[in-house]
């Protein structure tokens, strides 16, 4: 295996842990949704991140990429949410998600799961980023990587 393949096959793997671990939460904790209305809010406001996340991107690049891996001439996207954070379509999920983890242990386990491989998605796309597109180290010092003003 060539060393360049390394980071396709890991980001390969971490989208289709995301995947994963996304359907195994909601299929969880879907029939046994929270009844508190804070926990609706999670799921609105993920989906509203997320969304915003995917407004910018498309509208700055010219798409959306599931895969870590930037596309050759990859623009920096650095208007809209991304003013504020550096990966609002992982906030969205992480947000959105968060609505089915108190309904039990194992979805609760399983978001933390998403958690982890989200940073670590995000982690392997930064630093492709970061040596791919002009200014990418310069945005990371002025944004948030998902929570504006705290991470």
């Amino acid at each position: 295996m060539k060393a360049n393949n390394k980071p396709k096959i890991i980001g390969k793997t971490l989208v289709a842990l995301q995947f994963l671990l996304t359907t195994l939460i909601i299929a969880g904790g879907f029939s046994d949704l929270p009844r508190h209305p804070a926990f609706w809010v999670f799921g609105i406001l993920g989906t509203i991140v997320a969304l915003a996340g995917v407004a910018a991107m498309t509208q700055q690049t010219g798409g959306v990429k599931i895969t870590p891996e930037p596309r050759e001439n990859t623009p920096l996207c650095n208007s809209g949410i991304y003013k504020y954070i550096r990966h609002p379509m992982y906030s969205g999920l992480l947000l959105g998600t968060l609505m089915f983890a108190p309904t039990s242990a194992l979805t609760s386990l399983l978001w933390l799961a998403l958690l982890i491989t989200l940073i670590a998605k995000l982690t392997l796309e930064e630093s492709m980023l970061t040596s791919h597109v002009p200014g990418y180290a310069s945005y990371k010092k002025h944004t948030k990587r998902l929570l504006p003003f705290i991470w």
